[in-house]
Formats: C-alpha cells, structure tokens, sequence
C-alpha cells in the first residue's frame, strides 16, 4: 500500500525484484535506489501514456501535508467515487469495505485538480497560478528529460537569504505564495558553509496534477534570482500530444 503503481502489478513487481537481486549482485543497498526507482517508474508511465496511480495510507498522508483540509477532500472524493462506482452493490454489507487502488487514485486525482484550481481564486492568485503551471510543468519535465538520472527527485528549488533580501520582489512574491499554501517552504543546511538558504516544494497536493513524486528525497537544485527565471522557460518543445497529456484536466 502507499506505492506508486504502474497499472500492471505483476510488471511492477516483476521490476522490483530484479532490481533488488541486481542491488545485492552489485553490492548496492537496495533502498538508496529507491529515487532512482521512482524515475524509472515515471519515464515508463510516460512511455506508455499513463497516469501516476496514488493510493494508499503512505499516498494519502504524503499528499496531505499535514492539512487536515487536504486529508479530509482527499478521503471524502474517494469515497464519493467508492459510491458510485458501488451503486449496485449491496451496501448493507456490515464489513469495512475495499476500495480499489483505481478509485482510490480517481479521487485523490479529482483533489489534486480542484486544488490546483483554487489558486487563481484568492487575491493575486493568476499571477500565482501561472508560475505555478510553469514550475510544475518544468519540474516534470526535467525529471523526464534526464535520462542519466543525473539528479533523480530533484522536485524543489532553493535561494540564499543574501540572494532573496537583494530581490525583494521575488523574496515577497514566494513568501506570499507560501503564506497561500501553493509553495511549501522551509530554511534548510548549505552545502556552502556559512550560507543560509530557504527551499521551496509545490503544495504535495499538486504533485498528481503535475506528475511529479510528492516525497522530498533530494537536495533542492540551487538557484540566484537570475539564473531562475531561464531554468524555468527552458523545458524542450513538446509534442501537441505530450502538451494534451501534460495539461490533463486543464482548462
């Protein structure tokens, strides 16, 4: 429970172990392969034209954040999915019923949209919502393009304090996008000694819309105020019908 799925459980399954016999034949620890696992996953979804699949205690907390706002949609769209797809089932049934992994990710889906909707409602919320679209798409992209997994679940980015109190227009545009709940951020170590540096994350709940892992299990990429704004345009052309898969349930 908790895992991202492929669709294919038995493929899945079939991937995981060999990739752990394929660990302990190359003296690797299996479990620092995990990020590395998780890119795979989402570069064969692609291939195939599929949707990350979430479900699960592990999905469900991970997404939620800590809001209970969050946890409580996410459970109540499940479950609203569970009914009508159990409509001609006998519901009197006193056990505690088994929601399928497909209806689960249904609704957890149907969150993350309406979540990512919600931006453009609160004041200066377009201006928000567009950075966000932009950020989310890059995100997924550069996780897809880098095929040598240079730099797998590197789903945050990061600026120094110095950095941010010289640029104060960009320091108050992702304060405000934090204080709305569409970043997530937090002060974090440097790998430059003496440096203070603030990370930023897209809300976990978005991560469905956008495609992207929701677990943090990698440094931020570092950023300055000028190199940003190109890193974030910079993603390759796409396909009209990559455009359609990446813009799923846009308007």
């Amino acid at each position: 429970m908790g895992q991202h799925g492929l669709g294919n459980e038995w493929e899945k399954n079939k991937f995981l172990n060999q990739s752990r016999k394929k660990s302990r034949f190359l003296g690797i620890r299996f479990i620092g392969r995990k990020r590395e696992l998780i890119k795979v996953y989402c570069k064969l979804l692609q291939k195939n034209q599929q949707q990350l699949r979430w479900y699960g205690v592990d999905d469900i907390l991970c997404l939620s954040g800590g809001n209970i706002l969050i946890f409580l949609s996410i459970c109540q769209k499940i479950w609203e999915y569970w009914l009508k797809d159990s409509k001609d089932n006998n519901l009197d049934n006193k056990e505690i019923p088994s929601i399928d992994k497909g209806i689960q990710s249904l609704g957890i889906l149907e969150v993350s949209r309406l979540w990512n909707e919600k931006i453009s409602e609160n004041p200066g919320g377009d201006e928000r919502a567009k950075f966000i679209r932009r950020l989310g798409r890059r995100l997924y992209n550069s996780l897809i393009e880098d095929t040598a997994m240079s730099y797998p679940g590197g789903n945050g980015f990061s600026f120094s304090l110095d950095d941010l109190d010289k640029n104060t227009a960009l320091k108050d545009f992702l304060n405000t996008a934090e204080s709305y709940g569409d970043l997530y951020g937090l002060s974090h170590t440097s790998k430059i000694r003496g440096e203070k540096r603030r990370k930023w994350y897209l809300n976990p709940i978005l991560s469905p819309y956008y495609r992207i892992p929701c677990k943090h299990t990698k440094e931020p990429r570092y950023f300055s105020p000028q190199n940003f704004p190109a890193w974030l345009d910079s993603y390759e052309a796409l396909t009209q019908k990559e455009k359609m898969q990446l813009n799923l349930f846009s308007k």
